[in-house]
């Protein structure tokens, strides 16, 4: 089972859906996990860094086709038409904005 991070595009959004600590975590469970390239920098978390945890560096198809998206925030319709059919999308959704 694959667990897919992208980067948030909210403007000013400096946070992440998983830490370099919680891809060690995921990957322990028995879980790949791709980050997008860039996803950690607004948290100050180095693709490197969670290269050395065990996370794949990727983009595109790799996260949004993921069995498991995690996101911060809601995705926009944009990144919606990109997730991949089946695929679990754990983020906040925020109905009432």
């Amino acid at each position: 089972m694959k667990v897919g991070v992208p980067a948030e595009i909210y403007p000013h959004e400096r946070r992440v859906a998983a830490t370099p600590d919680t891809v060690q975590k995921i990957r322990k469970l028995g879980l790949d996990v791709v980050v997008q390239a860039g996803a950690g920098d607004a948290a100050h978390f180095s693709d490197g860094a969670y290269a050395e945890a065990g996370a794949t560096i990727g983009s595109g198809t790799q996260i949004w086709h993921a069995d498991v998206v995690f996101k911060v925030n809601a995705p926009d319709d944009d990144e919606i038409a990109k997730l991949g059919d089946g695929t679990l999308l754990v983020s906040l959704l925020s109905p009432a904005l």
